[in-house]
């Protein structure tokens, strides 16, 4: 080898790096040293360095976690050449139990401006009579020294206060700190309100040595109030000056610079260009006239508006123009009150005479309508020759036309007077259902020289005693009406208008009382004892025995034995109802079902029902509206109701369709048919329950179902088996 040059990786003379003493490695070293140290660190697995000469030294066990104690202390340093006499330094003295070595470490400061760390390596410390130092040696209030160093214990951590209570030494309680000059001078001066106020000679001489001028002052309060913006509106009145007017304005203040940002309130139609910005943001002097005459323009915060100065009422002059403050928003108020205290009446907004309400405008009354000879038109049309020079006709409502232009109600009446010759006469007052006017018509009788005929033509008539127009209840039997002066007495009307102006359920619910009277004393049905009682009381109404009763026999039982009181057309809307398949008779089983059935469950009952109907209806309400089977009773009762309303007038029903199909393609969604139908009960002279759409709709759209051909609705109200009204 020793003919081989000295080539990277083929040296013979290599050396080896040395450990560095007083280290630790993860792994034995068995190479031997000179240095070695008898330092073991608390924890870890690493393990001392084999050292040479550690035959001389005790070998050392690693130590337990836990069996460190640790002590607080002070030591006294004097100080030369400086204004400070001394400083006080503070340092922890750890002891360990097993081997009684200790070692000082001072604590870290942050921009001491000296060494800090280790102060004393772990060993054994002799003392100055001898020996080493002990536990018992370590109390805290009492002086300990250390290499001529004397250190002042002043307390101990939570752990060694422990370890001791349960090793049976008794610590007393932790000292206060001493503080020395330089302590007392740093809180001084951070308690201290007079603090050094800012000249313009301080800032200069700053400005020089490199300072930026406010930096520090602006960042605080950016992060402070950083967003934070106050509102408040105002106006400046101008309205003295020529072709001055009332300005608005919105005044913002802005919390991180105190500055202030003033926007105009545009208004639409004010003539004026557009200018949003008043003033720019920025601080806005108080003194504006002496201010722009300033050499030295100093940031001194009197010389400008602050958020003290505005309040609600507060007049702010913007470089010659007055601003009122007159309110602010909920932000503002609430700044003022946490910071402030203001009270929430000192925010009460300032109305101005401008800003109130107008009084309501009072139209003035028209004419009153004469009428007669020499009146034009209706009262709607000289109504509209009052509101404006140029009169329009009154719009009409088509869809009430298209749906009504068949409904005409027909009552029979005489006239009231004392005149022999008019006692005899009988009239048929015409109403009419598209646009509520009447027309009288006068019947012929022979001899009494009078020509029959039309005795008043169609027209709107106001009824005296209300002030308003006629409607259709306003005709009851043995009711007096006037119209145009004469006075009619209504004595009977014909089958449509019975069928339409008698309320068939609350008819029949006074029917149901009457008779649960007659069965139970208490007016409650039910049990097997009253089954019987309700047969008994059909027998009772079947007076030939033929097991059904009659339309006659039940005529005669409510007009005679009944106590309810019935006028006869209530009475022709009950046979009607009773009647089920237009045969005249009326079965037990139904008549049972009926009478002993709750008032409080009955569904919808209108015009055109029967007896069997409600029947259907009812065990399907009670066996519950979520059962297929209610639900299907529902449809077929939905069914016949829009088939009885529209049974005459099927090309409504289709116009009504068609305005809804805005494709035109005889097609219709679902919101668009339940549309329809709406509109459609509008319009109806029978009453539909408005849930009756949303029934058809979920029975004709199923979840694959989008639209629906609506000529095929109208063909299935065609083919339900009803009466005629007529």
């Amino acid at each position: 080898m020793a003919q081989v040059p000295n080539l990277p990786g083929f040296r013979s003379n290599k050396t080896y790096a040395r450990p560095r003493p007083n280290r630790f490695s993860s792994e034995p070293d068995e190479s031997k040293h000179r240095d070695g140290d008898w330092f073991i660190p608390a924890g870890g697995d690493r393990r001392p360095v084999v050292s040479e000469s550690k035959s001389r030294f005790p070998k050392v066990k690693p130590i337990p976690i836990g069996t460190v104690l640790c002590f607080y202390a002070y030591w006294k340093e004097e100080i030369f050449d400086s204004n400070e006499r001394f400083r006080y330094r503070l340092v922890s003295v750890f002891y360990v139990v097993e081997d009684g070595t200790v070692k000082v470490s001072e604590r870290k400061t942050q921009n001491a401006g000296m060494p800090q760390g280790v102060f004393l390596k772990r060993g054994l410390v002799p003392k100055v009579t001898g020996g080493v130092v002990t536990l018992d040696d370590i109390k805290i209030g009492e002086p300990i020294t250390l290499y001529n160093r004397t250190f002042h214990l002043y307390g101990c951590n939570k752990e060694t206060r422990a370890w001791c209570h349960n090793n049976g030494r008794v610590l007393p309680a932790d000292l206060p700190v001493p503080e020395d000059d330089f302590v007392k001078r740093v809180k001084s001066l951070q308690t201290d309100t007079n603090k050094l106020q800012k000249t313009p000679m301080k800032i200069y001489t700053e400005a020089l040595c490199g300072k930026a001028v406010g930096a520090v002052e602006k960042l605080g309060s950016f992060l402070e109030h950083g967003r934070k913006v106050l509102r408040f509106h105002a106006y400046w009145d101008d309205r003295k000056s020529l072709y001055g007017e009332l300005n608005r304005y919105v005044m913002h203040y802005f919390l991180a610079d105190n500055t202030i940002e003033i926007l105009e309130v545009k208004t639409l139609n004010s003539g004026k260009g557009d200018f949003p910005l008043l003033l720019a943001r920025k601080q806005l002097p108080k003194d504006w006239e002496t201010d722009i005459y300033m050499i030295d323009k100093n940031n001194e915060s009197s010389r400008y508006v602050s958020e003290k100065d505005l309040y609600i009422g507060a007049k702010v002059r913007v470089y010659g123009k007055s601003l009122i403050l007159t309110k602010c928003d909920g932000a503002t108020q609430r700044y003022y009150m946490e910071k402030y205290g203001v009270s929430a009446e000192k925010f009460e907004p300032i109305l101005l005479d401008a800003d109130r309400p107008a009084p309501p405008r009072r139209d003035p009354k028209p004419m009153p309508y004469t009428g007669g000879v020499a009146s034009f038109g209706t009262e709607d049309d000289s109504l509209q020759s009052c509101l404006s020079l140029h009169p329009k006709p009154m719009k009409k409502d088509v869809e009430k036309q298209m749906a009504n232009q068949k409904n005409l109600l027909r009552f029979l009446a005489r006239m009231d007077t004392t005149k022999p010759e008019d006692k005899n006469r009988r009239f048929v007052i015409t109403y009419y259902m598209a646009d509520d006017t009447l027309a009288i018509f006068e019947e012929a009788h022979k001899n009494n020289g009078i020509i029959p005929g039309k005795f008043l033509k169609r027209s709107r008539f106001r009824n005296p005693d209300t002030g308003r127009f006629y409607l259709p209840q306003d005709f009851q039997s043995n009711k007096m009406v006037t119209i145009n002066h004469f006075r009619f007495i209504v004595e009977n009307m014909d089958k449509f208008t019975q069928t339409f102006t008698v309320d068939v359920k609350e008819t029949l619910t006074r029917l149901h009382r009457g008779m649960v009277h007659t069965v139970t004393s208490k007016g409650v049905v039910g049990g097997n004892s009253d089954i019987r009682k309700v047969r008994s009381l059909f027998n009772q109404m079947d007076a030939d025995g033929s097991g059904f009763i009659t339309i006659t026999e039940m005529e005669n039982y409510i007009r005679n034995k009944l106590v309810e009181h019935m006028q006869p057309k209530e009475i022709e809307a009950c046979m009607a109802f009773f009647d089920t398949d237009r045969d005249g008779r009326v079965s037990l089983d139904e008549f049972k079902v009926w009478l002993l059935s709750d008032v409080d469950d009955w569904g919808e009952i209108g015009t055109g029902d029967t007896i069997g109907d409600f029947s259907a209806s009812y065990q399907s309400t009670l066996a519950g509206a979520s059962s297929l089977e209610g639900q299907l009773q529902k449809t077929k009762i939905a069914l016949k109701r829009y088939a009885i309303a529209f049974q005459d007038k099927t090309h409504n029903f289709n116009q009504i369709f068609h305005k809804y199909d805005k494709r035109k393609s005889g097609l219709v969604n679902k919101e668009q048919f339940m549309l329809a139908l709406k509109a459609a009960t509008d319009f109806s002279y029978v009453k539909i329950n408005p849930a009756y759409s949303g029934v058809l709709a979920d029975y004709l759209f199923p979840e694959d179902c989008r639209n629906l051909e609506y000529k095929r609705f109208i063909e299935l109200l065609k083919k339900q088996d009803i009466p005629p009204i007529r």
